[in-house]
């Protein structure tokens, strides 16, 4: 009898031990519903990670914030670019041209001939990790400029990479005279600083709360403009853009309350309506009311009256962070998938239809990229450090293949050290 308890405690401490060592070695911790899709680890164990694309057939251009590395087939990494100064915050591949976002620059670099350019300088932002995205599309690269505000006053004067930070406005538009802190400040101007009604404040380029597009010979034009935040985005296979914008917070000299998230589908030339809009309803909407007060616009005539509505509106704001195309092999139809860090979800959808789960990635993931090639999605966790790849099942479970693995290893360590143990009270006696 007490054999076999003692066989019997072996087998539970083996579990144990394989378990741990499973979640030790793969870093696992996503949660697949479809018995019909699999996960890999493709890299795992990089540090201060910002972004990541993909190169060729398995090899992938990885952005850390001091440089950029190749990760080639067989495992070698090489470094294709080092920072000097400052930082990288920002990351797109366009044919084997580079685009990164570097201080509050946008440099190009190509990786053939080593070339680098600076396409724009000073661009307004601070240099947070989210306040740009770079997106290939087509044979251009887009670039997001988010607001440095939370709804076009500036609350606090900054200076940041030498020069003064505050909104500027891709586009001309017509002030409404408002003022704000102690009737100091107004839209779109530096802390202490305020224009008339009818005032017209002219657009420049770089601008916040817009999208670029800059082609091959770096010409950069206005792709779309009135866009808080661009939280995540993507371009579907029939070449649409996609993208999930962030709403107004209750907080500033001019709070917004009961705000969320949204999904819009963005064309050229588009202006979604941000300072004065959001989700295609105006600020003066009860909705956005702050203590039962009216929130006031700040623009007059403005582009439109009626900015789009979005596709989708979250119930949550601060939540979407990341987007792909949806491949059809594991989401079964077209549509986009995005992470929601707030659920720690992957999630599917299209038009019409409440998004699903796709994943649940646990409390201990921080998802900051998607990419979608081949029907194989690629998440990397910057919190980790690895790229998780997301594909169809084949035939053989790798993942049931490696748990064998870890188990027959920890039955071979839990039964070393019963022998020695035994051994031990052999020589005592």
């Amino acid at each position: 009898m007490k054999s076999f308890l003692k066989y019997i405690c072996i087998i539970a401490l083996s579990l144990g031990a394989a378990f741990m060592l499973y979640n030790f070695v793969s870093y696992s911790g996503l949660n697949i519903n479809d018995e019909k899709v699999d996960y890999s680890i493709d890299i795992k164990g990089i540090s201060n990670v910002v972004d990541f694309d993909i190169y060729d057939d398995n090899q992938f251009l990885i952005a850390k914030n001091n440089c950029i590395l190749l990760k080639k087939e067989d495992g070698a990494i090489k470094t294709l670019y080092t920072c000097e100064e400052g930082r990288i915050t920002a990351m797109a591949l366009v044919n084997r041209t580079i685009f990164m976002v570097e201080n509050n620059k946008l440099i190009s670099f190509k990786i053939d001939s080593n070339e680098k350019k600076e396409v724009i300088n000073n661009i307004p932002i601070i240099g947070k990790n989210d306040e740009c995205r770079l997106l290939p599309y087509k044979d251009k690269v887009l670039l997001s400029i988010s607001s440095v505000t939370n709804s076009g006053i500036m609350d606090d004067g900054q200076v940041s990479f030498g020069n003064e930070v505050y909104d500027r406005t891709p586009i001309d538009v017509y002030s409404m005279g408002s003022k704000f802190d102690k009737d100091e400040t107004g839209v779109f101007c530096p802390k202490g600083k305020s224009n008339n009604k009818d005032e017209v404040i002219k657009g420049v380029i770089p601008a916040n709360a817009c999208i670029l597009s800059i082609d091959q010979n770096n010409n950069v034009k206005i792709y779309a403009s009135g866009i808080k935040k661009v939280e995540g985005w993507c371009i579907t296979d029939d070449n649409k853009l996609y993208a999930a914008v962030g709403g107004m917070e209750e907080k500033g000299l001019r709070p917004v309350a009961n705000d969320t998230d949204y999904i819009y589908e963005i064309n050229e030339g588009e202006w979604l309506g941000w300072p004065d809009f959001s989700g295609g309803d105006p600020v003066t909407s009860p909705r956005f009311r702050v203590n039962d007060e009216k929130v006031s616009f700040v623009l007059d005539k403005h582009i439109s009256e009626n900015p789009k509505a979005p596709l989708y509106q979250c119930d949550k704001l601060n939540s979407i962070s990341c987007m792909a195309s949806a491949p059809k092999t594991i989401c079964k139809d077209s549509g986009i998938i995005f992470y929601d860090k707030k659920d720690n979800q992957l999630k599917f959808f299209k038009q019409g239809i409440i998004p699903s789960k796709l994943i649940d990635a646990g409390r201990n993931c921080e998802i900051i990229s998607i990419k979608q090639k081949d029907n194989v999605i690629y998440m990397l966790d910057g919190k980790k450090g690895v790229i998780y790849k997301i594909f169809e099942k084949q035939a053989v479970n790798n993942k049931d293949k490696n748990i064998l693995l870890y188990f027959t290893i920890g039955l071979f360590m839990i039964g070393l050290i019963y022998i020695i143990f035994s051994l031990g009270k052999k020589q005592e006696r």
